[in-house]
């Protein structure tokens, strides 16, 4: 996803054009990591979880060929560096220990085993920071993380999916295990987040001709905020989960788009960097959003066990969360319009 998002932002001048380039890219991205839920409930339903990942293999085939054939070479000046191995398998395990270590914790007897893989995520947290700052090309480079415009695009794109795809995970989990929905029903109440996205991230790209980026991403986490609110007092009904997830997905697609585009407004010499820094930051949203909302779940109500009540309290968190960063973004906007003035 990096190496796609430099890509595109190299080939597109700045201004508009790179702006619906960004929006389109995004809106692919987005639906179809929302349409995940509906396709994966269908076909689990229909044949079983397992054709989910063989159906990968030969698009992923079709795709490399396709972009390998299309897409000219980068015949750049600047020197090859090595890769950041070290740093590379320290930052991974740190983040798949840290979900493992959630996930283990709230199993019965599962709280000491949880508990040290937690302990050993944050020590491999600590061994990555030592690794990176030391190494001759860091994942992390110091000039590319005092730019306020990536911290701001990388802060977006960790809310955005932290507060919706934990959510939709959660909601799914309740109808399935607790109310006993099938996964092609689970799914169907689900599609309107991915028509939503789409709409979101074409409507994004038009509101940043008008209004500045952080502003566009408080309005979409706003969004976000309502649709996660809606959904403590109805999280299995038939009508509210569809309505509560077009507006989760309206947000995601507004918000995402103009986050991208905060973060990768850099030099050309960093743009890769500053991808790669995006698009992790949305990949760990997931990741730990999903970790955080189960495990509080599990605690306050039992969810994903069977006969458990609704997760209230973790989409409450989730609401909040969103809402302190559409707050964050709106005094962000606030403070740059009147140093602008």
């Amino acid at each position: 996803m990096p190496s796609a998002l430099r890509l595109l932002t190299t080939i597109t001048p700045a201004g508009s054009d790179r702006r619906r380039a960004i929006a389109a890219w995004s809106a692919a991205g987005a639906a179809a990591g929302a349409s995940g839920f509906v396709v994966g409930g269908i076909v689990t339903d229909l044949t079983s979880w397992r054709a989910v990942f063989w159906g990968y293999l030969p698009l992923a085939a079709i795709l490399g060929t396709v972009i390998a054939l299309s897409v000219e070479r980068d015949a750049g000046d600047e020197p090859p560096v090595s890769l950041n191995l070290a740093g590379s398998a320290a930052f991974t395990a740190s983040v798949m220990t840290f979900v493992i270590g959630s996930t283990v914790i709230t199993q019965p007897g599962g709280h000491l085993a949880g508990g040290l893989t937690l302990a050993a995520c944050a020590v491999l947290a600590a061994a990555f920071a030592v690794i990176d700052r030391r190494a001759a090309a860091p994942l992390l480079p110091r000039p590319l993380l005092g730019s306020r415009r990536l911290r701001d695009g990388a802060a977006g794109s960790f809310l955005n999916t932290a507060t919706t795809s934990s959510a939709v995970t959660l909601v799914t989990l309740y109808l399935q295990n607790t109310l006993h929905r099938s996964p092609l029903q689970a799914a169907a109440a689900l599609i309107p987040f991915s028509l939503a996205v789409i709409a979101g991230s074409s409507l994004s790209a038009v509101a940043q001709r008008r209004q500045r980026a952080p502003l566009v991403v408080a309005e979409g986490l706003t969004l976000i905020a309502l649709a996660d609110g809606m959904l403590i007092w109805s999280p299995g009904s038939a009508w509210a989960v569809p309505l509560c997830a077009a507006a989760a997905g309206a947000g995601i697609g507004l918000s995402s788009v103009a986050a991208t585009g905060l973060g990768t407004d850099v030099g050309p010499r960093w743009r890769g960097g500053a991808s790669g820094i995006v698009n992790t930051a949305a990949q760990l949203g997931t990741a730990v959003g999903v970790a955080v909302l189960l495990l509080v779940a599990a605690a306050t109500s039992g969810v994903p066990a069977a006969g458990s009540g609704p997760p209230r309290v973790a989409l409450a968190l989730a609401a909040v969360v969103a809402a302190a960063g559409a707050a964050r973004f709106a005094m962000r906007e606030r403070s740059d319009r009147g140093a602008l003035g």
